[in-house]
């Protein structure tokens, strides 16, 4: 029959592992509570709007072509991918630091013959054996480890979310830039036409005599000042680079038409301070690093203190494979290895990773101030845009108005074609002026949608992300 030994422990040592399992039991270390921002944060933003942006923030302009350049370069997007294989390698890291909390299994086996030349005889042996470990979790030291890999992964889903946004914003962003580039040349073609006319109406005087050779030379000088087309076309070739190199592909020329610039939408509702705080993917990152370099520090003072662990094994041998299940021997050990001298190394760690977690815990802050500051900067400078607009078009329409006057005053003889001139270039500069402060407009606006989303819906995400695990719940 199969027999089975094994070792015995004193009676000492048994106490002594009860005692431990107590000190286990009863816990070292607790999580410490969320700490507070290092500031009070304000009551309210300086204006707001009466609706929230939806999640989906660029369909507020109401541009099919731009809706679908943001969903593509969400989908396929080179630098959001590898932001989302990030969150993969966080995610198997948060796996690996989870397994010692489960025993550790291995198997064994061997086989050998050896042979006596003198005696010309043979003599086998066979063997099998299973062995397992388990640190005990005295002091805390693989629950923080633990903690601190689920705080990265977190973070790095944070991150990721920060990243989507910053794609979206910057599609958006281009894809205005090239709507204008499309306006400006045409406006700057209407320009020239205009401009040719009015050279042709004064070649005609200058021929029968109605005015002077200067003022044919000042409109030829404006003629001659054609050179922005040229950088205008430029300027659009490396804007559908950049749209190319955003959805993931070589650079190349657009293949969709870009039309006019749309309308600005209305002022979003802004909310609190303090639930933009709690939303923001780049605040929630910044925390879930802190977490996690307060989880580490954790670690750290845990690994001065002495490790327990209990180890087994169970072992068969024989001198053929029909004997190889006869006879057992296992065996039962409890190891306790305390740090007794290493030259300071591991207080050291410790103090490494306190700067290491008030570094953190200051860069929270410092995010916290950038995002209440994108959101007031944003606000404070469509403000300043709209009333620029304003006056602007007041303008256009003041000049625009003097225009035909100035004209018949000049057909009439009582004014100079330089005070006509100078009033056309005026309402050609504003023309231009306003198609830019438009699109600055829509651009701050962006901005503002930007500082105030709290991250992307899930389906416009890339499809390597669906099978992700999930995001470990926040604190907030």
């Amino acid at each position: 029959m199969p027999m089975l030994t094994y070792n015995r422990f004193p009676h000492s040592f048994c106490l002594l592992f009860a005692l431990l399992c107590s000190s286990l039991l009863s816990g070292c270390f607790c999580a410490q509570s969320r700490p507070p921002p290092p500031f009070e944060i304000p009551q309210g933003f300086s204006s707001s709007g009466e609706e929230e942006a939806p999640p989906r923030w660029w369909e507020s302009f109401g541009d099919k072509e731009l809706n679908s350049l943001v969903e593509s370069a969400l989908h396929d997007n080179f630098s959001l991918r590898a932001a989302g294989e990030r969150v993969s390698e966080l995610e198997a890291l948060a796996r690996v630091a989870g397994a010692p909390f489960m025993p550790s299994l291995d198997g064994t086996g061997s086989a050998s013959s050896e042979r006596s030349f003198k005696s010309d005889t043979t003599s086998d042996a066979f063997s099998l054996g299973v062995s397992s470990s388990w640190e005990l979790d005295l002091w805390g030291r693989l629950s923080a480890t633990r903690r601190a890999a689920g705080a990265s992964l977190a973070a790095g889903e944070e991150e990721f979310k920060d990243a989507a946004l910053s794609i979206a914003a910057e599609m958006a962003e281009t894809w205005f830039a090239r709507q204008e580039n499309t306006g400006q040349q045409l406006l700057l073609r209407q320009q020239q036409s205009t401009n040719r006319k009015n050279l042709k109406i004064i070649d005609i005087k200058v021929i029968t005599g109605q005015t002077g050779i200067a003022d044919l030379l000042q409109q030829q000088l404006v003629e001659s000042n054609t050179t922005s087309l040229a950088v205008l076309r430029a300027s659009a070739s490396i804007l559908d680079h950049r749209i190319a190199i955003l959805l993931g592909k070589p650079p190349a020329p657009l293949k969709m038409v870009a039309g006019e610039l749309p309308e600005l939408p209305p002022l979003p509702a802004t909310g609190l301070p303090l639930e933009l705080v709690q939303r923001r993917p780049d605040v929630r990152a910044a925390f879930h690093s802190l977490e996690s370099a307060d989880a580490q520090t954790a670690a750290a003072v845990a690994n001065r203190f002495p490790r327990l662990s209990i180890s087994g094994s169970l072992d068969t041998s024989g001198t053929s494979t029909h004997q190889l299940f006869n006879t057992w021997l296992g065996t039962l050990g409890i190891n306790l290895a305390a740090p007794i001298f290493d030259g300071g190394s591991r207080r050291a760690e410790v103090d490494r990773r306190v700067a290491a977690a008030k570094q953190t815990f200051y860069t929270w802050g410092q995010t916290i101030l950038d995002a209440l500051n994108e959101v007031e900067n944003a606000l404070s400078n469509e403000e300043a845009l709209l009333k620029q607009l304003f006056s602007l078009e007041k303008q256009l329409k003041l000049a625009s108005d003097s225009v035909e006057q100035i004209n018949l005053r000049y057909r009439q003889g009582t004014l100079g074609y330089q005070r006509v001139l100078s009033t056309i270039l005026t309402v050609q500069q504003l023309q231009r002026d306003i198609l830019n402060i438009k699109r600055q407009l829509l651009s701050s606006r962006i901005t503002l949608y930007r500082a105030l989303s709290g991250g992307l819906p899930g389906e416009l995400l890339p499809p390597e992300r669906e099978e992700a695990a999930p995001v470990i719940k926040s604190f907030f």
